[in-house]
């Protein structure tokens, strides 16, 4: 017997076929399939983690500064909040804002001096135009309270500066669980989150 023969007669080592091959690829492929969506969300809401608790601190500190001047503050230099972000590009088209590339943290009130809220939004990457938004004052929207302190998930249709740039209900509805609450054609669909 010759030393290849009985290197794989004598270890009794099978070699794969063309078919089982196939079917092993095909099956890291389906897990991978299934896999990188749910790891694409997972990063997305680690990113909006950070942005939230941002979110918060700057409300928190825009509360602290209305509760000690009787009005709200209209730049960031008027908080005790440290933002290291050192843009000025907006989100919205109202208000005081800090940025860095990917987001977009802003004070604002509307052109009728109402609804003082706090906002961060994506300013590029697949869901540019998303965000949150936390408001200062109970606001009504389309028929529905947006309560003060309360996060809301928002997919920026028209107006603004920047504006969704994904699938409708993408971020919000799909990433999110959040709650459709209101849609104005010329605004911006509102979420509740769970």
């Amino acid at each position: 017997m010759n030393k290849k023969s009985c290197l794989l007669s004598c270890l009794d080592v099978k070699a794969f076929t063309l078919i089982e091959l196939l079917v092993v690829v095909l099956i890291i492929g389906i897990l991978a399939a299934i896999a990188l969506p749910q790891y694409q969300k997972a990063v997305e809401k680690s990113k909006a983690a950070q942005a939230i608790t941002l979110l918060k601190s700057v409300y928190q500190a825009a509360e602290t500064y209305y509760l000690a001047n009787g009005t709200y503050a209209t730049s960031f230099d008027e908080l005790a909040v440290d933002i290291p972000w050192t843009g000025s590009a907006k989100w919205f088209s109202a208000g005081a804002a800090k940025s860095n590339a990917d987001w977009s943290v802003q004070l604002y009130r509307t052109s009728l001096d109402t609804e003082p809220a706090v906002t961060v939004g994506r300013m590029r990457g697949k869901y540019k135009g998303a965000g949150f938004y936390m408001y200062l004052e109970d606001v009504s929207a389309g028929g529905k309270i947006m309560t003060a302190g309360k996060p809301y998930c928002v997919e920026r249709i028209k107006s603004g500066v920047v504006n969704f740039s994904a699938d409708d209900h993408s971020y919000c509805a799909q990433i999110f669980k959040g709650t459709l609450l209101n849609s104005t054609a010329v605004h911006a669909r509102y979420y509740s989150l769970p």
